[in-house]
């Protein structure tokens, strides 16, 4: 059973793997101009496996990877934030502690908005998937029935 759960959400924690790497290199590239950004990059990379763990564990222990986003709402988006949030600052922390990485404030702070973009737009993306395969657009619908 636990394989198939797994399994199952193996695809969005390699999705948030993948946005961390393009909120990074993003961020990395609106910030720096050519001739520093090798160097920035290099560091990044160094730390980019730390950086996506920690993330898998702040979301799994958020539980935003246990209802798979079937309802997906408000306290959805807020828990996706709430870990943005902290894997940005994991990223601070760590990237300071451990490898030297000092950065501009600004590219941190890009790095959480790309990253908590990057999230949330899949898991509300799949969302609205699943609402227009089923049909359950109740706009007139609902309105008939309140009156």
């Amino acid at each position: 059973m636990r394989i198939h759960r797994l399994l199952k959400i193996l695809p969005l924690m390699v999705y948030d793997a993948v946005a961390i790497t393009l909120a990074g290199i993003l961020s990395l590239l609106v910030c720096y101009t050519p001739d520093g950004w090798e160097e920035m990059l290099t560091h990044f990379l160094k730390y980019l496996p730390i950086l996506t763990v920690s993330c898998i564990l702040i979301f799994y222990f958020l539980g935003l990877y246990a209802g798979l986003w079937q309802y997906a709402g408000v306290k959805d988006a807020l828990l996706s934030v709430l870990g943005a949030f902290l894997t940005a600052v994991s990223f601070v922390i760590g990237g300071q502690l451990w490898l030297n990485f000092e950065q501009d404030s600004s590219f941190y702070i890009l790095f959480g908005l790309l990253f908590l973009a990057f999230t949330l737009a899949a898991r509300f993306y799949r969302q609205m998937i699943v609402v227009f395969k089923r049909g359950n657009l109740y706009f007139k619908k609902d309105a008939e029935h309140i009156m």
